[in-house]
């Protein structure tokens, strides 16, 4: 189908590029195909396409290109005077989806070069790969550990995401600093885990839908 497609995918894609001030980039990224759980495990099947191809199949899904991207969403968690907090940073509102939103950080999509010869996909080393392009690189002492949540589907916007949980001993200051210098975030709010409920609720109209999901997966599993 995207061979057949080829003319109409070029054309969504320069449209897309030449609407000033997006942030687009043409890299590759896992498309969902299916998955099941057993034994409480997920496991996902898929294969990977250029994001020019989402761009295409978003603006046109009369085009049956079905691309669903899969990715990876992070829930990081840091330590403020021993009070564990979460970060939600504000998107650039020239990000091409969810621009002005807040989610938690970091998120990103898995792409051809988290393959592994088996098969498989290293998502963990792609969120803490986000987490370094997001929030800066750790220092070496840092903790900084990753463990698997929930897979979440954001059906409005299309994509499928692997959550986790990053668990660091980072303080406020250290991603306030970095994210401010991100171009893909405006700003950042380092929130305690006590009070992430009331500022959901506080931000529920400018909150991506993955994020939400995301804290519902958390709480579930801290019960």
């Amino acid at each position: 189908r995207i061979a057949a497609h080829s003319r109409a995918i070029d054309a969504a894609w320069d449209k897309a590029r030449s609407k000033g001030g997006v942030l687009l980039y043409n890299g590759s990224l896992l498309v969902y195909t299916g998955h099941e759980t057993l034994s409480g495990r997920t496991c996902v099947t898929g294969h990977f396409a250029e994001y020019k191809h989402f761009i295409a199949h978003r603006n046109d899904p009369a085009l049956g290109l079905d691309i669903n991207p899969v990715g990876v969403s992070g829930l990081v968690t840091g330590l403020d005077r021993g009070e564990p907090f979460t970060v939600f940073a504000r998107r650039a509102f020239n990000c091409s989806t969810y621009g002005g939103y807040y989610e938690l950080v970091p998120s990103g999509a898995i792409a051809l070069c988290d393959a592994l010869p088996d098969g498989r996909v290293d998502f963990a080393r792609r969120l803490l790969l986000e987490f370094e392009e997001e929030v800066g690189p750790a220092p070496e002492a840092a903790r900084c550990a990753v463990s698997p949540m929930a897979f979440l589907h954001d059906a409005a916007g299309g994509v499928y995401d692997v959550c986790c949980l990053v668990e660091t001993d980072l303080a406020p200051a250290f991603f306030k600093e970095h994210i401010s210098q991100s171009e893909e975030y405006s700003g950042a709010e380092c929130v305690p885990i006590s009070h992430t409920r009331e500022f959901a609720s506080a931000h529920i109209s400018e909150i991506v839908p993955t994020t939400l999901g995301i804290l519902d997966a958390f709480f579930s599993l801290r019960q």
